[in-house]
């Protein structure tokens, strides 16, 4: 979108946004910054896996500014074409997935201008690269990080799975995990189900009039 839209232009789009977004867009705006709000005061920082459009990232960063503007925040992305998938469920929905939202990535320096148009790129890290190789990279580098908040939002089997089993003992206690696109991504659902299981972990939700929000919290 143009970075020369006018007020007048902005006010339109607004609008349009509003009298034709579905509910549940500003439901889960609203169950995302309560989750938010209760890891707000717990000790970690706060950590984005699938960055994607940069949306949710911007919500954070903003969500961080209000309540939390000292901690930092990550985001862990390809910043570039949308992995593919190892499975045909998988496979099909990510198909499925481009064709409404486009196969790419916003770029690492788009959404740092975003971030700094919203005065809200205070202490944000954007980490790009493929999620197996990057995150052990990182970890190898602060071995002692926490996070109070994750959001996890990678949808596919694969790289949910690995994510899991590589952040959850990073998360500090009463901590949160946000399980983005549970229960409608068929490998995130089926990854997630599996480490609860072995894990003895209990997936918890919040609503409002629709879709919930699944998150886990840290024992």
């Amino acid at each position: 979108m143009s970075s020369n839209l006018n007020i007048k232009d902005i006010f339109e789009i607004e609008n349009f946004y509003f009298q034709n977004c579905s509910t549940t867009r500003i439901e889960k705006i609203i169950l995302q910054y309560e989750v938010f709000k209760s890891a707000s005061r717990i000790q970690g920082d706060i950590i984005e896996f699938g960055v994607f459009k940069g949306i949710s990232f911007l919500r954070l960063a903003l969500f961080k500014k209000m309540l939390c503007k000292n901690k930092r925040l990550f985001g862990f992305d390809t910043f570039d074409q949308f992995p593919k998938a190892n499975n045909k469920i998988d496979q099909k929905q990510r198909i499925k997935f481009i064709k409404e939202a486009g196969p790419k990535s916003v770029t690492v320096s788009s959404l740092k201008n975003f971030l700094k148009k919203k005065n809200c790129h205070h202490k944000t890290t954007l980490v790009k690269g493929n999620i197996f190789e990057s995150l052990p990279k990182f970890f190898t580098k602060n071995k002692k990080k926490r996070f109070s908040l994750v959001n996890l939002d990678l949808d596919l089997y694969e790289p949910t799975k690995f994510v899991l089993e590589n952040i959850y003992s990073k998360i500090s206690k009463n901590g949160y995990l946000i399980l983005d696109n549970y229960n409608s991504f068929f490998g995130e659902t089926k990854a997630v189900d599996e480490f609860c299981k072995k894990n003895s972990i209990k997936i918890k939700k919040k609503q409002l009039l629709n879709k919930p929000i699944y998150f886990l919290v840290k024992k």
